[in-house]
């Protein structure tokens, strides 16, 4: 038996790693305007070192460095955005992650943890694991910070404090929650349980560490970035409007999107979902470890924090601030399972018919083509397919985008055309889905006097168009 499960665990290891690897090498990445933005920033990083990263939700505030440096590293050697997702994400992803819940199992059990990585893998794997965008680290720093907390949130407070705040430099809105929830919970734990004036100091020596190039950068600037977030706390807090004009998500929809992480993760209908947190809130009336409460007081600290910040937000609340919650959500469910070996079998049952359905879909589909739809294999060819025509010889691009950036294909013809002189034939960039009057308004805008010479619709519905002056 034990072998058994030893095989099926490199399987489905080997089959993870696998998917992964095929849609990174094969350029089956989504690549859109924030990672090509934050890959044109890494590469200017190259030749002067940025204290801060891309801009944040924020008007004026940025994230922090940390992103486009990981990425920098990897830009010295190839400007490749495949290799920047191999190196900077799946990597991790194979190693740091599946690693860390191994180490959680000594805590909650060898059997919860592999459920609940597999239930990730399947629900989140084909992009966490892939797409080149900063949140989607936030798991690993969430697991890491859960690992530390089993053992005892006092025992490493220099570390707690560096993932902390790294939370908060990888995905800015999610992260300053968490990094206040596990402040509140590092500073109640430390009046109940050491209230040594060193443990305290290495915490806050942590982030400060973390912080530093922000501080740095502000003190040059004149702390505008602090400005800007005082100014948008205070507007939302005292005189209760948004620092921005956008609306975001609604109440209702914050509440439902809460509510329907388990389902998602999980692939069932919510009632079920809900008759399963029913019994699994059953659970608390067993009796924990110290290092399962440690884990379990960590995640809820973390999961009512974002709840009640989100709901209560004046500002603008995206779908993407959600990056990270369903870590919460699983390890949660992991430490409850463990106490019952009835739903432990059941949690495997789901597993096992969800694994079913992923591989039966990968049977009947192998072949991956990442060039029929919108994906950087895609855009690649679009580019190419200028460059090969221009034929050295100078001409001009345009890209109809409706967020009116462009910087996808901004960075591959930096990369792709390093030489690339303006001038001579101009090139129309349309995506699919561009309805016929958008279109003709891009083209009359863009080329008015200009006849098309040759147009060209790819795989992906993308069209181009050569134009020369009448």
């Amino acid at each position: 038996m034990r072998r058994i499960i030893i095989f099926v665990l490199i399987f489905a290891y080997c089959y993870f790693l696998f998917l992964s690897l095929r849609s990174v090498l094969w350029g089956g990445i989504p690549f859109w305007s924030d990672p090509a933005r934050d890959l044109l920033l890494a590469w200017d990083n190259l030749h002067k070192i940025s204290l801060i990263g891309p801009p944040g939700g924020i008007p004026g505030v940025f994230y922090g460095p940390y992103w486009l440096w990981l990425n920098s590293l990897v830009l010295v050697f190839t400007k490749d955005p495949r290799f920047c997702s191999l190196f900077v994400i799946l990597i991790p992803y194979f190693t740091l992650f599946p690693l860390l819940f191994w180490k959680l199992g000594k805590f909650i059990g060898r059997g919860p943890v592999v459920l609940i990585w597999l239930i990730f893998m399947l629900a989140y794997g084909s992009f966490y694991t892939t797409f080149i965008w900063q949140p989607y680290l936030v798991p690993i720093l969430l697991a890491a910070l859960v690992y530390i907390s089993a053992s005892n949130i006092l025992n490493k407070p220099l570390m707690v404090g560096i993932m902390a705040a790294m939370l908060v430099n990888f995905h800015l809105s999610f992260g300053i929650v968490t990094c206040l929830s596990v402040s509140l919970l590092f500073f109640v734990t430390w009046l109940v349980k050491d209230r040594k004036i060193k443990t305290l100091i290495l915490y806050i020596a942590g982030i400060l560490i973390v912080f530093l190039p922000f501080l740095l950068f502000e003190s040059r600037h004149g702390f505008n970035q602090t400005q800007s977030f005082i100014k948008a706390f205070i507007n939302s807090a005292v005189y209760n409007s948004a620092s921005v004009g956008q609306m975001g998500l609604t109440k209702p929809e914050i509440l439902s999107r809460f509510l329907s992480i388990p389902a998602q993760f999980l692939q069932m209908p919510f009632h079920l979902v809900v008759i399963l947190w029913l019994a699994l809130i059953t659970q608390f009336k067993n009796k924990f470890t110290r290092n399962q409460i440690g884990i379990i007081a960590f995640l809820l600290f973390n999961i009512i924090g974002l709840f009640v910040v989100f709901y209560t937000s004046k500002n603008p609340v995206w779908d993407y601030y959600f990056i990270g919650m369903e870590t919460l959500f699983l390890l949660l469910m992991g430490v409850l399972i463990s106490k019952s070996r009835v739903l432990l079998t059941v949690g495997y049952l789901w597993v096992l018919i969800l694994a079913s359905r992923h591989l039966a879909s990968f049977i009947r589909d192998p072949g991956a083509d990442f060039l029929a739809v919108p994906s950087l294999a895609s855009k690649q060819l679009v580019t190419q397919t200028i460059i090969d025509d221009a034929a050295n010889q100078p001409f001009t691009v345009f890209a109809y985008s409706p967020s009116i950036y462009t910087f996808d294909y901004d960075y591959l013809f930096k990369w792709l055309a390093p030489n690339h002189i303006t001038g001579g034939p101009v090139f129309l960039i349309i995506p699919p889905e561009t309805s016929i009057a958008v279109k003709e308004d891009f083209i009359h805008y863009k080329t008015p006097g200009y006849i098309t010479v040759w147009e060209k619709v790819q795989k992906d519905k993308t069209m181009i168009l050569k134009q020369w002056p009448k």
